[in-house]
């Protein structure tokens, strides 16, 4: 049952990239209010679940691996360290002017053609049991991904338009098929989730949040993060009462 909700999900996912362009045209006059806000609630799915998993899994490392030198039992944050690194990288280069901007706007688009794969990866593999933990992961990197695709559709109108959102779609699609047909190693899942936990980060606040372009920004961020918060303390509560 898992893996048809959570196919259902990454197909919905997958929709909302191929129909992005129609969507944001509707929303146009009110993108100061639902790109902060999309971010706000990523930035809480961030802070509030996946770095607490990631220091669930330092704890289960550790207790696995009493004899390692304790640099490697935090290797799950250098991962997400890594992951900040180089989509804040790979943004940096790409800036308009620079000699290798061309060169960057390619790895740009395949790094986010990686990143859709990840979530796609990430959704089938929440640990928490029942559906609900697969619809919110679902819900709330589907917001977040309307906040990356207005920025890639910003940068690049008519790719997007044209190739982009296909391929996002394809990625996407393919991380939920790789994670339901193939068994990776642990060590593999870990390597992704820290990853996609850094990446997120910088994409938030890098890409979808340039309050001081437009103070307006900053209550739907708010926002957007206090929905999480309750969110998650609903589901927190519907654990301890089940």
């Amino acid at each position: 049952m898992r893996v048809v909700f959570s196919g259902i999900l990454v197909f919905v996912l997958a929709g909302l990239h191929v129909s992005h362009p129609w969507l944001e045209e509707r929303a146009v006059r009110r993108r100061h209010i639902w790109v902060p806000f999309t971010a706000g609630i990523a930035i809480g799915y961030v802070f509030l679940y996946m770095l607490p998993k990631l220091s669930d899994y330092t704890r289960a490392i550790m207790a696995a691996e009493p004899s390692e030198s304790e640099f490697l039992h935090y290797r799950v944050f250098l991962f997400a360290l890594f992951g900040f690194l180089f989509y804040f990288i790979v943004d940096r280069y790409r800036l308009p002017g620079h000699p290798r901007a061309a060169l960057a706007t390619s790895v740009h688009t395949a790094s986010f053609c990686f990143y859709n794969a990840l979530v796609g990866h990430i959704i089938p593999n929440i640990p928490r049991p029942g559906l609900a933990p697969l619809f919110v992961a679902a819900a709330v990197l589907g917001a977040h991904l309307l906040g990356i695709n207005h920025q890639l559709r910003h940068w690049h109108p008519s790719a997007f338009d044209r190739l982009l959102r296909w391929l996002l779609a394809a990625s996407i699609a393919s991380g939920w098929a790789l994670a339901t047909f193939t068994s990776l190693p642990k060590e593999t899942l870990l390597v992704m989730t820290g990853f996609l936990a850094g990446a997120m980060i910088v994409n938030v606040m890098m890409e979808e949040l340039p309050l001081k372009d437009d103070p307006r920004r900053v209550v739907p961020f708010i926002a957007g993060t206090g929905l999480f918060f309750a969110v998650t303390i609903f589901i927190r509560s519907l654990r301890r009462m089940s």
